[in-house]
């Protein structure tokens, strides 16, 4: 995916740095050098933090990641972030704020992410800013490996305190709680309640 979406990029050189082994690797190999796309295989790395640093764009292009160590330590970088909407995707970006999300498997909408960005000097900063914010208080806080197993009413606390732990917008009325913006749902809502 992201080898045919950088094949599509034409404003700008874009080289691709990826990282990774598996049953793939030959196939992206070919396809790269297929659609003349420069790309480097750097293979699994130790230390990938390091090696990202300093990188314009992460992209993580998967069906199913789980909550991603990568994206978290990208995100805390500094690092724009584009991520397939895998499952758990939504739960570190939240879209248009501190990363932005594709469709799995379109890697023409993802080609169309990564010109924005490249173009967009206002988006950029602004992914960047809001991907520091989010990472380094979701590392700092270690709740990948911790949020499964704190009482749910230590989270309330938690997200009370901190706002920006919130990745998508709540409406909590005295009969519902919508998670998520939906304009029709949320107008559907309110109005019910103001009646």
């Amino acid at each position: 995916m992201l080898v045919n979406a950088v094949s599509m990029i034409n404003e700008q050189s874009v080289a691709l740095k990826i990282y990774g082994d598996g049953q793939l690797k030959k196939k992206l190999q070919h396809q790269a050098k297929i659609l003349n796309v420069d790309a480097t295989f750097c293979g699994n790395v130790a230390n990938l933090h390091e090696c990202i640093n300093g990188s314009g764009i992460f992209v993580l292009c998967s069906n199913f990641e789980g909550l991603s160590n990568a994206l978290i330590e990208a995100m805390m970088l500094g690092l724009v972030c584009v991520s397939t909407n895998y499952p758990g995707a939504e739960e570190i970006i939240s879209d248009g704020v501190n990363g932005l999300l594709v469709p799995c498997g379109n890697s023409e909408i993802l080609a169309k992410k990564i010109t924005m960005v490249l173009k967009n000097d206002c988006l950029r900063e602004k992914l960047s800013m809001g991907a520091l914010t989010s990472g380094q208080k979701y590392r700092e806080l270690n709740l990948k490996n911790r949020i499964s197993t704190i009482p749910e009413k230590e989270l309330i606390e938690l997200l009370a305190s901190d706002g920006k732990l919130i990745k998508r917008p709540l409406l909590v009325t005295d009969s519902q709680v919508l998670v998520g913006f939906n304009a029709e749902l949320w107008q559907d809502v309110l109005l019910s309640e103001t009646k």
